[in-house]
Formats: C-alpha cells, sequence, structure tokens
C-alpha cells in the first residue's frame, strides 16, 4: 500500500479543545453555557446559576476519570459540549489522591517536590481521557480555568512585569497549555489609565485574546483574531464563527479599521504620529493590531 495515495490536502475540521480562563465574574462558565447541548463536569456550584445539564459532582479524582471514561463508551450520546468547570477543582481532587496514595497530609510534605510531579502525570492522564472523548463522540471540549497574577521574569529583560495566568501549580498548568488547540483568555476591555489617580477606566465590554502578550497567556490554532468582543448571549457563536472563518485580521482589515479609527482624533500631531507608524509597520499586523489597540485606548481617554 502506497502511503503517497493517501496523502490529504486541505484542513481537517476537528471539535474544538480549549482552555477558556480569565478574571473572576466574566463569564466563562455563561459563554460555554451557551454551547450545542452542553453538559457541565465539575463543581457543581460554579454552574448551579445557569440552566443547563450537569453530571453529579465527583467526589474523588478516580470518580473523575470514571465520568469521562463513561462518556467516551456511551451510544447515542445527546451531548455536543464538554464543560470541564474547573481547573482549580480537578487539581484540589488530584492532590487528595497523591496524598492518600502517599499516606501524606498535604502534598508539600511528600517531599522533593515529588507529590507535585505525581499530580502533573495525573494531569496527563486526564488531558489524555478529554482528548480521547473528543475523538470518540466528537465533542467540543472546554476546560475552565480561573486567573491570577503573577510576576514573570522574562530573561531578555533586566526586570520582572507582573501577568495574567492561569490559577493552579505552574508546572500542571503547562500540562494543559501544551494540551489543548487554543488557550483563550477572557477580560473586560481596559480603555485608560487615568494619569493621576492610577485608575482604569473601561466601558464594560468583554474581550478574548487569542494570542500570548507580555500581560497574558494564550495561544490558538484556529486562526483567530488577535482580540475579539464576547457579546452576552453571543459570545459563544462569535468563537464558533471565528473558528469556522479561521481568519485571522489580515493587514488591510486592521489598515482600514485604524482609518476608521482615526476620524474620531481632532489632534493634528497625533493623526500624523499614528500615520508614519502604519507605513513603518508595513504589513506587520502583529505592529498593525498595536497600534490599532493604542488608539481604541485614546479614543475611550478623549470621550
Amino acid at each position: 500500500m502506497s502511503f503517497l495515495n493517501q496523502v490529504t490536502e486541505g484542513k481537517i475540521s476537528e471539535p474544538i479543545f480549549a482552555l477558556l480562563y480569565g478574571v473572576p465574574g466574566i463569564g466563562k462558565s455563561t459563554t460555554v453555557s451557551e454551547a450545542s447541548n452542553p453538559l457541565f463536569f465539575g463543581d457543581a456550584k460554579e454552574s448551579s446559576h445557569l440552566k443547563v445539564a450537569r453530571l453529579p459532582e465527583p467526589k474523588t479524582f478516580l470518580e473523575c476519570k470514571e465520568q469521562i471514561k463513561e462518556l467516551i463508551e456511551a451510544k447515542g450520546l445527546k451531548f455536543k459540549t464538554l464543560a470541564v468547570d474547573n481547573l482549580a477543582w480537578l487539581e484540589t481532587l488530584i492532590w487528595k489522591e497523591v496524598c492518600a496514595e502517599w499516606n501524606k497530609l498535604t502534598i508539600e510534605s511528600i517531599g522533593y517536590g515529588k507529590g507535585y510531579k505525581e499530580a502533573v502525570n495525573k494531569h496527563v492522564e486526564f488531558a489524555s481521557l478529554l482528548s480521547d472523548l473528543r475523538q470518540k463522540q466528537g465533542m467540543d471540549i472546554v476546560i475552565i480555568g480561573h486567573s491570577k497574577i503573577k510576576t514573570f521574569q522574562d530573561p531578555t529583560l533586566t526586570s520582572g512585569y507582573d501577568r495574567y495566568q492561569l490559577s493552579i501549580n505552574e508546572e500542571a498548568a503547562s500540562v494543559w497549555y501544551r494540551s489543548v488547540d487554543a488557550v483563550l483568555f477572557m477580560n473586560y476591555e481596559v480603555l485608560k489609565v487615568s494619569d493621576d489617580d492610577k485608575r482604569a477606566q473601561g466601558s464594560g465590554v468583554r474581550v478574548m485574546y487569542t494570542q500570548e502578550r507580555p500581560s497574558f497567556q494564550a495561544k490558538n490554532r484556529y486562526g483567530l483574531p488577535f482580540r475579539m468582543v464576547m457579546p452576552k448571549g453571543e459570545a459563544w457563536k462569535a468563537l464558533k464563527d471565528a473558528i469556522k472563518s479561521g481568519e485571522p485580521e489580515g493587514a488591510e482589515t486592521l489598515i482600514n479599521e485604524i482609518e476608521g479609527l482615526k476620524i474620531n482624533v481632532k489632534d493634528p500631531a497625533i493623526l500624523e504620529k499614528v500615520s508614519k507608524s502604519v507605513l513603518d509597520a508595513k504589513k506587520d499586523t502583529v505592529k498593525l493590531t498595536a497600534i490599532k489597540d493604542r488608539l481604541i485606548n485614546l479614543i475611550g481617554g478623549m470621550k
């Protein structure tokens, strides 16, 4: 049998496998509840305010695995999306199991970091089960996480800076960053930080970031635009439509958007600076996106 005869071309359409994290109260669970026939797994109180189907809350990590395995083998499963809500809750059960296996009260007391290493292995095991579920049942899988702010020591700089990251053990977080096809960070849009009292100003607009920047971790393999507005009630639709399109904002689109934003600026000096920055950026979408975001912040401060 010739392998060359089995060559395929074009994109391969697969169910979503994503990690969605963000600041408290931003609507992570609510966003996934808008998906097609969602089923919630995990901490029941996280989705208690939502009219959704949910599995009984597992009390041990073993029960977690048993529930996912049952979903994998289920016949005629009607649910199309699984929401794992949330990773901090899952990590607690994993640590309890590791402590029981080592007959220790805390994971730190195991010593030499062995407890954390065992926990990481269990994260890998669970991520593999979710991947099997996606392939076997064709379900979209969304893992929900909370965020924390931590100082990041960039080796290319002389000092560190704060950034949002997943609020679980960093090695365990790396497992999920590697396993999923998208790491999506949700936050409220910040328009301007006041120079006099250092208070942030915003409009309450929810945005999702899909590509990494110094202030947060993110990635995607779906060709998503860097920044997406997530309207309430239509956030999941906005994400699915963007994945289906698979076309991030191109240079021409960004330039046109910048030109549209310039209408709101009356200062000739600023307009000249913006125009020069666009020319210098050429077709670099990262630079053009930064220009667009700075212009949005500037316009917000003028209102």
